[in-house]
């Protein structure tokens, strides 16, 4: 299970941000964020062995996460990657755009999924339920996903680490805060380590052969017109977050104000 904390037109200086934990089995070979796609180009994690991404961002501000959903049955290996269903949406010049090419598609295909796509002023989830895609338009607001629904308080993980997000969520609202500071604080609540051993309510989980694989910081900045891409490729409690250098982009160059 993942973890994906948006915190959508929270902050007017920063409109769009990020912070997710990548858990995985250990084994499973993967790269740090690359490029992906030239046209437009996308940049993101890649996954070495289904070729798809679960993290990344576009040159239009398009924002794709992809989170496995909980099921009752065991995942179909014939289903089509989830990854690329993520990449697919980050080849779209909108997160409007996403949604509609996602949604056209056959849900029974993939393996139950939970897809955020988001952009300066529309952001929405994209899940699967009983073979169908239901859509979630978001709110302004903080937003968790995990294997569930979004935001869904039932959620063991979500259910222990909502207060800390929610705290840095009143100091964007409060304050125009460094987004060094900001960066500093998810880290923190990213690599909690109060259930490093139960993977359906601990963030920073360390088991034999599963656990926290990478983490993820992004950032969009409306002074800038750019994103702030920071990534850790291991967990985030010991591994320092690396800047991916992204080349010049046609990001949207007046986000919305936050309402």
């Amino acid at each position: 299970m993942c973890t994906l904390a948006l915190y959508f037109r929270v902050s007017a200086q920063y409109p769009i941000i990020v912070a997710a934990n990548r858990d995985e089995f250990l084994a499973r070979p993967s790269s740090v964020p690359t490029l992906l796609w030239t046209a437009p180009w996308v940049y993101g994690g890649k996954d070495l062995l289904a070729g798809g991404t679960w993290l990344g961002i576009n040159e239009q501000g398009v924002v794709a996460g992809i989170l496995n959903r909980q099921a009752s049955d065991p995942p179909d290996p014939q289903g089509r990657s989830r990854g690329l269903l993520c990449l697919d949406a980050l080849q779209c010049t909108s997160a409007q755009a996403a949604m509609q090419l996602v949604t056209t598609q056959s849900a029974s295909q993939y393996n139950p999924l939970n897809l955020l796509v988001a952009d300066h002023t529309t952001a929405y989830v994209i899940s699967t339920r009983n073979g169908t895609f239901t859509v979630h338009c978001l709110t302004p607001g903080l937003h968790l996903l995990t294997n569930r629904d979004p935001n869904d308080p039932d959620c063991p993980r979500i259910a222990h680490s909502s207060q800390r997000f929610l705290q840095v969520s009143q100091n964007l609202s409060a304050i125009s805060a460094p987004l060094a500071r900001i960066f500093a604080q998810l880290q923190s609540v990213l690599s909690d380590h109060e259930a490093p051993r139960d993977p359906h309510r601990g963030l920073c989980i360390h088991l034999e052969e599963y656990g926290t694989h990478s983490s993820t910081l992004l950032a969009y900045s409306s002074t800038e017109h750019r994103y702030i891409y920071r990534f850790a490729p291991g967990p985030p409690c010991r591994t320092v977050y690396q800047e991916v250098s992204l080349p010049p982009g046609a990001f949207a160059s007046h986000p919305p104000s936050t309402t």
